[in-house]
C-alpha cells in the first residue's frame, strides 16, 4: 500500500500514543466526516498498519495507534 503524506502523518501521530478517530483527523486538518474517517483511519486499519485499541466499534472514544510488525 503506498501510502499519502497525511497516511504517513497519521502513522507517526499515533506510533506511540493512541488516539480517537477525531484527534487523528483535526491533527491533519481536515473534516470529521465518514468519507475522512474511512480515507484517514479505516483504510489504514484494513492495510494492518493502524489498529484499534478496543474492540467495540461502536464506541465513541475508540482509539487508534500504528501497529508494528514486531507485535
Amino acid at each position: 500500500m503506498r501510502l499519502t503524506a497525511k497516511q504517513q502523518k497519521v502513522l507517526e501521530f499515533c506510533d506511540e500514543t493512541p488516539h480517537t478517530a477525531q484527534e487523528i483527523l483535526t491533527m491533519i486538518g481536515v473534516k470529521y466526516q465518514t468519507r475522512t474517517v474511512l480515507q484517514y483511519v479505516t483504510k489504514l486499519v484494513l492495510a494492518g498498519v493502524l489498529r484499534p485499541t478496543t474492540i467495540s466499534r461502536n464506541d465513541s472514544n475508540r482509539k487508534y495507534i500504528t501497529a508494528h510488525s514486531d507485535e
